[in-house]
């Protein structure tokens, strides 16, 4: 925007605000009248304050009130009333407030996936748009301009993507920085909806998995990655359950699993079949300072579970390492094993009256329903033994 002078200004001026100095315009309105106008900042808000109008104050005089006013803002002060104003501190953007709610999840989120799905969806989708933006100025159209296009493509990313900027949003509200969470019910009817997608594991049939052991080991895979994916089909477990398996959690033919790597969060007794402990016994070799059973390849770190989806891609395996666990789950339905067992082995919650009353993790019945699960496994001859359900 171009100065003007005051010889400029008595002449025919274009309707409009015209600069005169910083925070100082003079305003033409239609039908010639002009007037003096300062822009300020008082307590965080945008003001407006009239100064007269032209000629009756001149441009000198507009410039010295302009001065005082100024300075009166730099006292704190309002120049409208010349009461002391409260100074608002800077509202932190989006990125700092992330980093706040980043590092306090940190400690909850049990591998880490979670950690990395947070970091790969911010930095990808939202801090390009709102990180640099403070968390008071974010609008519906921002979070809109993040989501929508992505809402029906990839309806697993944004549902999580807009949980995170939820949590980030909530902090921002609770810390006084803003008034509303916009990544709350606001945007619920402005975004598109979604279709229904049953979300199953991929999963093996149970009559498959002598195959898939025998295909694992023809790999040439890194042994501690074939020998980790051995492993959690044998026991049942989660993939961050085996991956995070240390040497001191082993006791003899127990595993015993802390809660803190435990979906539900209690600890988990696993009691383990010869064909698990042969498998833990093949990896001492390669124990190192970790007190990891199977290590990275870079050693002193857990293995990542690209290692574990690499051997299943080498090994043509048509299904997800979690839907091993629904493989075991449809051996004991399709042999007559009990459910309370089936369920206890893969440390599933109990809802309801049964889990009222489900108070025993039933350890001595799972270690003959282990044997027979990894006898089956491996084709090897076992002990048939009746399981009681009672």
């Amino acid at each position: 925007m171009k100065t003007i002078s005051e010889k400029q200004a008595r002449r025919t001026v274009k309707v409009g605000v015209h600069r005169i100095e910083p925070s100082l315009y003079l305003r033409v309105w239609r039908g010639g009248s002009k007037n003096f106008i300062q822009k300020l900042t008082v307590g965080g808000k945008r003001v407006e304050i009239g100064l007269g109008g032209f000629p009756a104050v001149s441009f000198a005089e507009a410039r010295k009130q302009a001065t005082i006013n100024r300075a009166a803002v730099m006292m704190g002060q309002d120049p409208r009333s010349n009461r002391v104003v409260r100074m608002e501190a800077p509202k932190p953007t989006f990125a700092d407030m992330e980093k706040d709610v980043f590092r306090a999840k940190l400690p909850t989120w049990k591998g880490e996936s979670a950690a990395k799905n947070w970091r790969r969806f911010m930095d990808r989708y939202a801090m390009p748009v709102i990180g640099t933006v403070p968390v008071d100025r974010i609008g519906r159209e921002d979070l809109l301009k993040i989501l929508v296009p992505i809402w029906t493509d990839k309806p697993a990313v944004a549902k999580k993507l807009r949980q995170n900027i939820k949590a980030v949003m909530a902090a921002a509200v609770s810390h006084g920085h803003c008034d509303i969470n916009l990544a709350g019910e606001v945007l619920d009817g402005a975004l598109p909806k979604q279709k229904a997608v049953a979300a199953h594991h991929a999963a093996l049939p149970w009559q498959d998995i002598p195959a898939t052991l025998d295909a694992i080991e023809a790999t040439d895979s890194p042994l501690a990655a074939k020998a980790a994916f051995r492993f959690l089909i044998l026991t049942g477990c989660r993939i961050n359950e085996a991956l995070g398996a240390t040497w001191n959690e082993i006791d003899g033919d127990l595993w015993t699993i802390p809660g803190s790597r435990m979906k539900t969060g209690k600890e988990h007794r696993v009691p383990l079949s010869p064909a698990a402990l042969a498998v833990i016994k093949g990896m001492k070799p390669l124990a190192d300072y970790s007190g990891l059973i199977f290590p990275s390849v870079q050693g002193g770190k857990m293995m990542n579970q690209s290692s574990i989806r690499r051997v299943r891609e080498r090994a043509g395996i048509e299904a997800t390492t979690h839907g091993f666990r629904s493989s075991f789950r449809d051996w004991c339905a399709d042999t007559g094993k009990p459910r309370e067992l089936a369920e206890a082995a893969l440390a599933h919650v109990v809802g309801g009256v049964e889990g009222a009353y489900f108070r025993s993790d039933l350890f001595d019945r799972r270690r003959t329903l282990m044997e027979q699960w990894a006898a089956h496994c491996t084709q090897t001859p076992a002990q048939v033994v009746h399981l009681k359900t009672a």
